[in-house]
């Protein structure tokens, strides 16, 4: 085979790749000169689900087998809405089904029954859906789906399980589901905590897809390098997370508590800030915007944590709470024309 030949084999496989992954176009030219296109849907939607396909992998590993079934049925049911609201519409199915299946799962109790996981997925999509579809929701999704249960189940919604390590996961739940406390809430209650390689690797008890910290900064890394987030929202909201309990936590101990590294390990912070804060339909288009929507939730994120002790969502409840303002910011930050009326 000549070097020709090879050249353009490859060339071909490398296209097939990118088209595989991101979406091919038909409007591209035949000849030079190019012009790099945009991020376009395709793009936005497949690199969070790769993101967090590494995640999803270390929770069956960490929770069992069980755990894939809540993915399936999180799928199904998701895609029954969608399947309605497409046929009502006459649309195609988007690939959004995937992500928000996906992201809501690994933001559950490992031990959640399937019937409560298939009402929070209907639920999830439907606040989609009922907004318009994809890309034209107010609200992140999965944290509707989630935020659902935790007001119909609370008990449920904060009963976790200790992991599995070192041996073969098992299919059925995990039987130690009601005792459990993860580090978060040990923290806030002044309670021993476990060391931070632990929660770095991932064995202690927590959301699905969120209990390791290696895994969540593999993910966020992806995410920054390919630039399908903006880096201003999830580096922003973790440092002010991070600072915040640093400084609030010298001057006011005895309302806030917890170390710095317990607050931005535990409580799916990182998977917030990487995988759901950054979703371009429910965060600000806007630079300033963004400054101030991550700076909001990160505060929000330790009042409520401070405020509730044992509750290990704080996160969500910010980022659905910051997710109402999000046109309002748009409409404050929005930058003037030169020459323009103020």
């Amino acid at each position: 085979m000549s070097k020709q030949t090879s050249g353009r084999s490859g060339a071909v496989l490398a296209t097939s790749v990118r088209n595989l992954l991101y979406g091919g176009s038909e409007l591209s030219t035949a000849s030079a000169p190019y012009l790099r296109d945009g991020v376009s849907i395709q793009r936005y939607l497949a690199m969070p689900l790769l993101a967090a396909l590494p995640a999803a992998v270390g929770a069956i590993y960490f929770f069992g087998w069980h755990v894939l079934a809540i993915f399936m049925v999180a799928l199904v049911a998701g895609g029954i809405v969608e399947l309605i609201f497409s046929l009502g519409r006459q649309r195609p199915l988007t690939g959004g089904l995937f992500v928000v299946a996906l992201l809501y799962s690994l933001l559950l109790p490992p031990n959640l029954p399937l019937w409560i996981v298939a009402l929070g997925a209907a639920a999830a999509l439907l606040s989609r859906e009922l907004f318009g579809g994809l890309g034209h929701n107010l609200f992140h999704p999965a944290l509707v789906g989630k935020a659902l249960l935790i007001v119909l189940f609370p008990l449920l919604m904060n009963q976790w399980a200790e992991p599995f390590w070192g041996g073969l996961p098992s299919w059925a739940p995990p039987p130690d589901a009601t005792t459990a406390v993860t580090p978060l809430t040990a923290a806030l209650q002044d309670q021993a905590t476990p060391p931070i390689w632990q929660l770095l690797m991932g064995n202690v008890p927590g959301a699905i897809g969120a209990t390791s910290g290696v895994l969540m900064l593999l993910a966020g890394g992806w995410l920054l390098l390919t630039r399908a987030v903006d880096w201003r929202i999830s580096i922003t909201m973790l440092a002010t997370v991070g600072i915040g309990q640093a400084l609030l936590s010298m001057f006011m101990p005895a309302i806030f508590h917890g170390a710095v590294l317990i607050h931005l390990l535990g409580g799916s912070t990182l998977f917030i800030a990487f995988l759901i804060a950054t979703d371009p339909a429910t965060s600000p288009m806007t630079g300033g915007g963004k400054w101030i929507y991550a700076v909001m939730i990160g505060l929000l994120i330790l009042i409520l944590r401070a405020l509730i002790p044992g509750s290990e969502n704080a996160a969500t409840f910010s980022v659905l709470f910051m997710n109402a303002f999000v046109p309002l910011i748009d409409k404050w930050t929005i930058p003037k024309s030169y020459g323009g009326r103020t």
